[in-house]
């Protein structure tokens, strides 16, 4: 067996088609893999949430993926975008040249490494269905809140003694 073939990539393929043709299925997503990023393959669109923009060259994104993963608290910085592409929060086209935020990567790239996001999404504060941007205060209540144990920020009842 072929060490290189993407077995995940097969089954999602055999399970949208119902085909039983294994060997096809293997040749399509060969082909898909060298000029598609991962995270581009998959029939759905991943969830992408702006929680933070903790300084104007850094946000701090939340990336849910069934190809990709999830990266739930990822940092995303601002960069020229070398080559045209397409936001994943608003679906608009991304010329060579403009402002993007782009995940962080120290060491190896994580799977959503290639994905940008248009700086001046942000800065407009568009957010189609789907994808969202969290204002800077709301990202830090949410955390706060979080950090307290409540989604609310209450505490939890106190236990009654029971007689």
């Amino acid at each position: 067996m072929d060490c290189a073939v993407d077995v995940w990539g097969m089954t999602v393929a055999r399970l949208g088609r119902g085909s039983a043709n294994v060997q096809g299925s293997a040749r399509v997503s060969a082909l898909t893999a060298s000029s598609a990023p991962r995270w581009q393959e998959s029939t759905g669109k991943p969830v992408v949430r702006v929680l933070d923009k903790p300084t104007p060259q850094t946000l701090i994104v939340s990336w849910c993926d069934a190809r990709s993963g999830h990266y739930g608290y990822q940092t995303w910085r601002a960069v020229v975008a070398r080559k045209r592409g397409m936001c994943v929060l608003t679906g608009h086209l991304i010329k060579a040249g403009e402002m993007v935020y782009k995940p962080r990567s120290e060491g190896q790239p994580p799977a959503n490494g290639d994905a940008m996001i248009l700086a001046e999404s942000i800065h407009a504060g568009k957010a189609p269905a789907g994808s969202s941007v969290v204002s800077e205060a709301a990202g830090r209540r949410e955390r706060a809140n979080a950090a307290e144990g409540g989604a609310f920020g209450a505490d939890p009842p106190a236990p009654r003694d029971v007689i």
